[in-house]
């Protein structure tokens, strides 16, 4: 059974292993990360997305969008 990691330990390991440069080579700091178009499997079946990075950027936008879609629902 694995303990869950703490924010601290997922900023530490973003930062350490994704960000050299205080730079998300992931998403460039933009906070999404966009493959459409651009990854497809061995067999040429398009499987890239529109995603939210892991990075502060992209988290802070998934939150930000579900809190508008929550006051929405309301």
């Amino acid at each position: 059974m694995s303990r869950p990691i703490t924010k601290g330990q997922f900023a530490d390991l973003w930062l350490n292993e994704f960000a050299p440069k205080h730079l998300c080579c992931l998403c460039g700091n933009r906070g999404i990360i966009d493959t459409r178009g651009k990854v497809f499997s061995p067999a040429g079946i398009e499987c890239g997305a529109l995603v939210y990075c892991i990075c502060p950027n992209g988290r802070s936008l998934k939150k930000q969008i579900f809190l508008s879609k929550e006051q929405r629902d309301e």
